[in-house]
């Protein structure tokens, strides 16, 4: 279990990018936020990619805070992975996106901001009943500045609440301050022109006027109407100036008619044919005539590449690859644009084709590998699946089935991408020895629902660890030792299963950390008189040592960095030929959060001196740890006044763990659990539900003096009061 979250701010401090793009991947979703926050700030091109992949992050504030950062470094990197971000499930991050794509600014990002219909889909959201979402609407609208939103906006301000009537008011005026700039530039050309602008530069300063009263629906409409005047004027002068070139005359009159829009570059139709009908009219004979055969061919070509566009951006969300159906599209495009109207038709059919015979042959297609092979019986072990998906088609609710040979921890259901690449880990535990044939089923669906299912062996090692220990060691009749590290955070030990170690230590104080050996003799003769001398570094302490079964004090020496007991003979601790002995050793550590490795030998008249073998562990916090030590780690975390606090209520959880192991009184347990209460109330509410539960069951008993049963249950609150109080607050 991970108590300490790392400290972002120091990372950001450090510009430790690395640091930053690791936590970005943290379990604790609040790292991640973080994280995605400070990536954004360091001003680091490395910081564009590791923001992209967090846009498809499990939770959505990371992914709203990486979309927002992406806006803010508006690197051309992020464009594709923001349009797809237009369809996420979570309408805050589709609002972030459409954002950031709109300041990027860059052909492709105002592409699919139309073709995505970002600007319709954002007044809608201004009808939303959630009126957050109207608020971050509204606020979107006044930056993309797009005038098909003033007539919803205008609605808006009529919005219930105050903040979403606020943004739609901005959000007026800025659509409008940039079509009175449009509208100005529009009368310097007209002018220029001879076209009398007169009335529009009256409309002009009404519309300047009603800006500056904070009138900004009226002086919105009134800047829209006079761009639209003026466009009309200028496209009307210029459809009769038809240049002397007879053969080019239709092309010059249509390229008037369907002028280029200037946000996206392509003809676009005007807002009336009215106007389109009086010039055919005026100009009869086969000049209509080819005029009217060119405008039939852009339709056609309009409506095939619009068509073509859709069954693309489909066919990617089902996770098929259109790469050539991409590039025939992109050369309709360019066909279009220079007017060859017949390639475009061609280009942009066989670009539809194309993805229908794709999407007909498309599947997901898993494989898995195991790369570690040996194991032990009956013992957990860390391990990985790495699993790909070489179709061309997503995969989701993909399940990995193991057989009865195998116990396993951590196996979830998730979805992978088409040609993307997963590491699953989990834990392993062997259940049968030898080489053992495990065969590991997937079971997965595509977008549209079909099932699938495939299935591969491997063929795993597994050894029986006490065997291999015991061969090592009896080469000849000699003494075997078995250790291990018993864990309080987990509840049990490191590696291994020890039954009986572990029943030992739940009945003595299962809230420590403790260092276990099993001493067996194999040797001819049983052992009468014998020690053990363990080394540890000088931050980690051994505060005392028990024998299975024995109660009297063993004489022990305590150094910096080492520990000895010694059993005489004249004590009558034996361990007899062929039987086994267990020593207990408790730990406890000055600085939490850290790792120490603990060695030593064994002593005895029967054989020369065995080596205990190094045992490696972190050691993460138990209530033996000093509360400057925990202050120095809260600090990381919260502020000093608050992380002096806390260190403070962690004192009050060691005093309540030490009247647990006494004959202490109900009153002195309930004067610490209000004492308690009181230092942490407001950081946790699951651990001010722990205090007022243990408060509750003291004051139900009432009694003088704990008996027996009651001291269990008592026990029992302790060690779980420490429990919820490191989770809580040494979280980092």
């Amino acid at each position: 279990m991970r108590l300490f979250r790392p400290n972002t701010k120091k990372l950001k401090k450090r510009k430790d990018v690395e640091g930053l793009i690791k936590a970005l991947k943290d379990g604790d979703e609040f790292v991640r936020w973080l994280a995605a926050r400070c990536l954004g700030e360091v001003e680091d091109s490395r910081a564009v990619e590791p923001l992209i992949e967090a846009l498809k992050d499990s939770d959505a504030s990371v992914r709203r805070r990486a979309a927002f950062m992406l806006r803010e470094i508006g690197d051309k990197r992020a464009v594709e992975p923001l349009i797809e971000a237009l369809d996420d499930v979570d309408v805050y991050v589709q609002i972030e996106a459409a954002k950031a794509l709109h300041k990027i600014g860059n052909e492709r990002a105002n592409e699919a901001l139309k073709h995505k219909r970002v600007v319709e889909r954002l007044t809608e959201a201004l009808k939303c009943r959630d009126k957050n979402v109207r608020e971050e609407a509204a606020e979107a609208l006044g930056e993309i500045e797009d005038k098909r939103a003033v007539e919803p906006l205008i609605e808006a301000l009529r919005d219930s609440e105050e903040a979403v009537r606020i943004w739609a008011a901005f959000a007026l005026r800025n659509i409008g301050n940039k079509v009175i700039s449009e509208v100005e530039s529009l009368i310097e050309r007209a002018k220029k022109t001879g076209i009398n602008t007169k009335r529009e530069e009256e409309k002009l300063n009404s519309a300047k006027l009603k800006l500056n009263e904070e009138d900004f629906s009226d002086a919105t409409r009134l800047a829209i109407e006079c761009k639209n005047g003026l466009n009309l004027k200028i496209r009307y002068k210029q459809a009769f100036k038809i240049p002397p070139d007879a053969m080019s005359q239709y092309k010059h009159v249509f390229r008037v008619l369907y002028r280029e829009d200037p946000a996206t570059g392509e003809p676009a139709e005007p807002d009336t044919l009215d106007h389109v009908f009086f010039v055919l009219d005026c100009l009869g004979g086969p000049l209509m005539d080819l005029l009217i055969d060119e405008i039939e061919m852009y339709r056609e070509a309009r409506d095939r590449i619009k068509s073509a566009e859709s069954a693309i951006e489909i066919a990617e969300k089902f996770g098929y690859k259109m790469t050539e159906a991409k590039e025939l599209l992109n050369r309709a495009r360019k066909e279009f644009h220079t007017g060859n109207y017949a390639q475009a038709i061609s280009d942009a059919s066989k670009s539809e084709n194309i993805v229908r015979e794709v999407r007909a042959k498309a599947k997901p297609e898993m494989e898995i590998e195991l790369p570690l092979k040996e194991y032990k019986l009956n013992y957990w072990k860390r391990t990985s699946f790495i699993l790909r998906n070489k179709g061309n088609a997503h995969a989701r609710g993909v399940e990995i089935i193991l057989p009865d040979v195998v116990s396993v921890e951590g196996l979830e259901k998730f979805d992978l991408n088409a040609g993307e690449k997963k590491e699953l880990e989990v834990i392993l535990k062997p259940n049968e020895m030898g080489e053992v044939p495990l065969r590991v089923k997937l079971r997965y669906k595509d977008l549209k629902g079909r099932e699938y299912e495939s299935e591969r062996v491997f063929l795993i090692n597994v050894s029986d660890a006490e065997r291999e220990e015991s061969e090592e060691v009896q080469k000849e009749p000699s003494i075997n030792i078995e250790r291990g590290i018993y864990d309080p955070c987990k509840g049990g030990f490191l590696e291994g299963e020890f039954r009986r170690m572990k029943e030992w230590i739940n009945r003595y104080d299962p809230g420590a950390y403790w260092f276990v050996i099993s001493i067996q003799n194999n040797t001819d003769r049983a052992i009468e008189e014998w020690g053990v001398e363990l080394e540890t570094s000088a931050a980690l302490k051994i505060k005392e040592s028990k024998i299975e079964g024995i109660e009297i004090e063993i004489p022990y020496e305590a150094h910096l960095n080492s520990f000895k007991i010694s059993v005489p003979k004249e004590y009558g601790i034996v361990i007899p030929k062929g039987g086994a002995q267990r020593v207990y050793f408790k730990l406890r550590a000055d600085k939490p959060k850290t790792t120490y490795e603990i060695s030593g030998v064994f002593k005895s008249e029967v054989s020369d001196d065995v080596p205990i073998r190094a045992k490696e562990f972190k050691y993460l916090c138990d209530v033996g740890v000093s509360p400057e030590a925990v202050k120095a780690e809260l600090k990381k975390t919260f502020s000093e006044k608050d992380a002096a606090r806390l260190a403070l209520s962690f004192k009050i959880v060691q005093e309540i763990d030490r009247l647990c192991n006494t004959g202490a009184k109900t009153e002195e347990y309930l004067d610490r659990l209000s004492l308690l209460r009181n230092y942490t109330e407001g950081f946790s509410d699951k651990f001010t539900t722990q205090v007022e539960e243990f408060a509750r069951f003291m004051k139900q008993e009432q009694l003088e003096y704990l008996d027996e049963e009651y001291k269990v249950r008592v026990r029992r609150f302790c060690t779980n009061l420490v429990d919820v109080w490191i989770s809580e607050f040494l979280k980092g």
